[in-house]
């Protein structure tokens, strides 16, 4: 009976880990967005995007670099949401036609492109919305989630290549001008996470039954800006599993409570 429940104890222990594995907030390297590495014809008045997890913040700095490694003048900005953070370089003057340019971050080249001969004016069309998905955990007495309640709506746009952000109650904390501040949430993968889960916090307050006000906006690589949505209303639903079973709590216990069954029974 003593090594039965050793057993046990050794399973939920792992079990558990793997739980607190499965919610931890994987950031990525800093990496050149836009202009694509190996673009070309990129519009003379683009702006450089460079992508950074939060965990990177403050390090390294970012530059651009013409012929000849020439450092360009430009201003730098900061656009984050949720666990996302993008360092924008905005050109003095206009790219050089036809010049190769270097994105670097503390010297080292991550991406380099070919100015075209053409500047971009146009603002994007505000994208629409497809789809909407919302989850709300379980809340489980005495079980402690890593991630914490994961009570999250997220919006499927249509797909435009820009870099989306993302705006509570119609409060305006990005200056779309500057492309500088903090959203609810900036996304480039067309999704917009609002919610309050593991690694997203773009509504501190979201609980099941809760709603909110959202709106949304685009920038184009040139930094022209769509405009905000039109702002829709989004609401968690009442409180129940819809997540994955895989590595989470409930699942865990429930595989342990049947092993369990069988490692006594066969006492």
């Amino acid at each position: 009976m003593t090594r039965s429940i050793a057993l046990l104890l050794a399973l939920a222990s792992t079990l558990l880990a793997g739980s607190a594995l499965a919610c931890s907030c994987a950031f990525e390297e800093t990496e050149l967005l836009a202009p694509a590495d190996g673009a070309t014809d990129v519009p003379v008045n683009a702006r450089i995007w460079v992508g950074a997890g939060t965990a990177n913040w403050g390090q390294g700095a970012v530059t651009l670099t013409g012929e000849a490694g020439a450092e360009v003048a430009a201003t730098v900005s900061d656009l984050s949401g949720n666990n996302e953070r993008i360092i924008v370089l905005a050109p003095a003057a206009d790219l050089d036609a036809g010049a190769a340019y270097e994105v670097r971050v503390d010297d080292e080249v991550i991406g380099s492109f070919v100015a075209g001969a053409e500047a971009d004016d146009a603002p994007p069309e505000v994208p629409g919305e497809l789809e909407r998905e919302a989850t709300s955990s379980a809340r489980v007495p005495g079980m402690a989630n890593s991630c914490g309640p994961t009570d999250v709506v997220t919006l499927d746009l249509e797909p435009t290549g820009h870099v989306l952000i993302a705006s509570l109650q119609g409060e305006d904390t990005v200056d779309v001008e500057a492309i500088d501040g903090e959203a609810a949430d900036v996304s480039l993968d067309g999704l917009l996470r609002i919610g309050s889960a593991g690694c997203t916090w773009s509504w501190t307050d979201a609980a099941p039954g809760a709603s909110t006000g959202v709106r949304w906006g685009a920038f184009d690589l040139a930094g022209n800006f769509s405009g905000w949505s039109d702002e829709v209303t989004v609401t968690v639903p009442p409180a129940g599993c819809t997540c994955s079973s895989v590595g989470s709590p409930a699942s865990g216990l429930a595989g342990l409570m049947l092993l369990g069954l069988v490692v006594l029974r066969r006492r």
